[in-house]
């Protein structure tokens, strides 16, 4: 989170360091080795796997710019695709996820089924399917996605690994 007055020098930090523009809207930056997730006016989450970008290793780069607040173990991510996860969100979300309305790279800090989340849109999958990632306070985490399944299915649901999914980010 950029501190008071440094929004403009957080996103330069931002730029030398990951390579890209910090997000500065609701949408999702794709860098070379971490995802960057608008999170709110000025400030961002980075996704990254394998503690490429820990506290520690942001610090000297954003050090005048920027609060840093480590996230890891606070919140859960959730990835969800198929030919129905527009329909299942709908049941929990009032975002308009028509791909117009929420092409990919679109970001929302938002609520389902009353828990506030992140929500984002990634690349469609290889066979053409959207996918969407869900980011969620980990003491929150069980109870949605126990209401996620329940909303799934009537679809059907098939569950995948984390060690998958952090094979593609």
């Amino acid at each position: 989170m950029a501190r008071r007055g440094k929004a403009a020098e957080l996103a330069k930090d931002a730029k030398a360091h990951f390579g890209v523009a910090a997000p500065n809207s609701p949408t999702v930056v794709q860098a070379s080795d971490a995802t960057l997730i608008w999170s709110g006016p000025d400030q961002f989450f980075v996704l990254s796997t394998g503690g490429k970008h820990t506290t520690q290793m942001l610090a000297p780069a954003f050090s005048g710019s920027a609060s840093l607040s480590d996230q890891s173990h606070a919140r859960v991510l959730i990835n969800i695709s198929g030919d129905k996860v527009r329909t299942m969100l709908a049941k929990l979300s009032s975002i308009d996820l028509h791909p117009t309305a929420f092409p990919v790279g679109a970001a929302a800090a938002t609520s389902m089924d009353h828990t506030s989340v992140t929500l984002w849109r990634g690349a469609d999958r290889a066979d053409g399917l959207a996918e969407f990632n869900v980011l969620v306070f980990a003491t929150f985490a069980e109870s949605l996605w126990h209401t996620m399944l329940d909303s799934a299915a009537e679809y059907g649901v098939a569950i995948a690994h984390s060690e998958e999914l952090a094979q593609r980010l």
